[in-house]
């Protein structure tokens, strides 16, 4: 915020030169046009009268050694200042204007010289004292809001911005403390929601797992305990993206073989499924947070088993310093509205795509941001199903 405000400054100070120069010399040009005169004090026009012959000389105009643009200019004005050393001479051109009276040597008023750069010294400070009067408290006020809103991204809590009713920003400094404090209680709830939901869905939980160690003949009791373990699993993973949701900023990332998490997701869903999975990796080794991206990558295969006739592509790849991990399926395709189905509870539009579609994808923007990159949705040219791709930076590089 310093660097906006020294260039702010130094601009409106500048501006603010530039707009009285050009004003004085208009209102000297066009209100106020001055005549040539000879500008002498007291005491020179007294040696000036005393003894005229040792000051003036009447000369031809041909006699004189000037410049082209001096002879112009005393054609033009009648009038020029000439200055040799510490001495001034005024050349005044005679009404025929065939001759030219020197008056001179003068000494110069060095000390009306000095005062003048003093007075204009003085001016332009107190210009720039000015400005800075006006525009300190703004950045001041600046300063304050835009600490505030880092603080709350980073800790989402409500800033203390402390900032005047007759400040200038005060009206946009009262809407942002309006928006981070429903901001905060939304976070609040959601954090209680997630306990909420943890307590509720844990203890039915437990009364099945017991009911089971009790029965001994019970069909398919491995399959239950299974999905059992595979829901609590879930849960630990939902709770943990609640939990991470205000700390994205500092998601940890390392060095993963995503190779093992790949074939663990597809085995699961090999149990509870006829679906041929074929699984493409030619780069696993990726920089990532893999809690969340495991997370990222049962939604999309969960999203495609809904849709899939019989086959689901489970790919990881790497193109142009991108890691990008991709679930094709064969199945219908994309609905009308596939571009928002990333946005929370928008689902397919289509009668054969009117299910699912809902959170799961949003979880997944949701991580691909964490690892600032994207998602992807297209048709697959090969199985002619949806395709959802995740793709994130290599960070190392």
């Amino acid at each position: 915020m310093k660097s906006q405000f020294y260039r702010l400054y130094l601009l409106s100070f500048a501006a603010l030169i530039a707009l009285v120069v050009t004003f004085g010399q208009l209102y000297n040009e066009v209100f106020n046009p001055s005549e040539a005169t000879i500008e002498l004090t007291p005491s020179q026009l007294s040696t000036l009268i005393s003894s005229p012959r040792e000051h003036s000389e009447a000369v031809d105009i041909n006699d004189i050694a000037l410049s082209p643009s001096l002879k112009n200019e005393l054609l033009r004005v009648g009038l020029i200042t000439v200055k040799r050393e510490h001495n001034r001479y005024y050349y005044i051109l005679s009404q025929d204007k065939r001759h030219i009276y020197m008056y001179g040597p003068l000494p110069n008023r060095d000390e009306n010289n000095l005062n003048h750069h003093l007075i204009f010294i003085a001016f332009y400070a107190l210009l720039g004292l000015a400005v800075l009067w006006v525009f300190w408290p703004l950045f001041k006020d600046l300063t304050k809001l835009q600490d505030g809103a880092r603080t709350f991204s980073k800790t989402a809590k409500l800033p203390n911005l402390a900032i005047n009713k007759h400040s200038s920003i005060y009206p946009l400094a009262n809407t942002f403390a309006k928006m981070a404090e429903r901001i905060t209680r939304f976070v609040t709830l959601h954090n209680d929601l997630s306990r909420i939901i943890s307590h509720e869905i844990r203890t039915p939980l437990s009364r099945i797992r017991f009911a089971l160690s009790i029965q001994k003949n019970i069909a398919h009791k491995e399959t239950l305990e299974q999905a059992l373990d595979d829901i609590e699993s879930r849960l630990e993973q939902y709770l943990s993206f609640a939990r991470i949701e205000n700390q994205r900023d500092s998601l940890p990332m390392t060095a993963e073989d995503l190779t093992p998490l790949i074939k663990q997701q597809i085995k699961d869903f090999e149990k509870f499924t006829s679906i041929t999975f074929n699984c493409e990796i030619t780069h696993s080794d990726v920089i990532c947070e893999p809690k969340t991206l495991s997370i990222a990558l049962q939604n999309m295969i969960g999203n495609a088993c809904k849709y899939a006739n019989s086959k689901i592509t489970v790919s990881l790849t790497k193109q142009d310093n991108q890691f990008m991990l991709t679930v094709a399926d064969d199945g219908a395709g994309l609905p009308q509205n596939a571009t928002s189905l990333i946005e929370p509870f928008e689902q397919g539009r289509q009668e054969n795509l009117a299910s699912g579609y809902g959170l799961g994808l949003y979880i997944v923007k949701r991580i691909a941001n964490w690892h600032h990159g994207d998602v992807k949705l297209v048709k697959n040219g090969r199985l002619g199903g949806a395709e959802i791709t995740l793709f994130w930076p290599n960070s190392e590089k």
